[in-house]
């Protein structure tokens, strides 16, 4: 085999590799994206009417959100709709009587808060969240005034 040969046939082989790793990253956005339309809607129709959740469609908004997080985990949007659905299933006024059963949810929330602004740092409403987040948990800390100087500084 000559030298022109095989720099052709490894030419080749690095570009099938990297059509197969874009094929891939694009079926895995693709699916991601899939799974999270209707957590995305359902969570825009909860937003827009309060009222009570019901709990098998909450469910299945969860399984959208988990499913598009395991396919898609650097997405913030994802992050954040996650986020956004745990704290819209706890209403303030029950969250303000019983903080301590609720903090576990709280918590979880304000992880996936602090990702996605770690993922998307110019985003307002990430951090604006963190510092609600860190109010209902009692956390007047530095991250919490930071959270508000950054939702202030980038936001509308």
């Amino acid at each position: 085999m000559t030298a022109r040969r095989m720099a052709r046939t490894l030419a080749a082989a690095a570009l099938i590799a990297l059509s197969v790793w874009a094929a891939q990253r694009a079926i895995h956005i693709g699916w991601a994206s899939y799974q999270s339309i209707e957590a995305r809607a359902l969570l825009g129709q909860w937003i827009a009417r309060p009222g009570p959740i019901d709990q098998l469609v909450w469910n299945r908004a969860r399984e959208g959100f988990l499913t598009a997080l395991e396919w898609d985990p650097g997405n913030p949007a994802y992050h954040e709709g996650f986020a956004n659905l745990y704290m819209v299933r706890l209403p303030i006024s029950l969250a303000l009587r019983d903080r301590a059963q609720l903090r576990p949810y709280f918590q979880l929330a304000l992880r996936h808060y602090l990702t996605a602004a770690a993922l998307r740092p110019t985003w307002p409403y990430a951090h604006a969240s963190i510092a609600a987040v860190k109010w209902l948990l009692d956390e007047r800390d530095a991250d919490f005034r930071r959270a508000i100087v950054l939702a202030s500084r980038y936001g509308p």
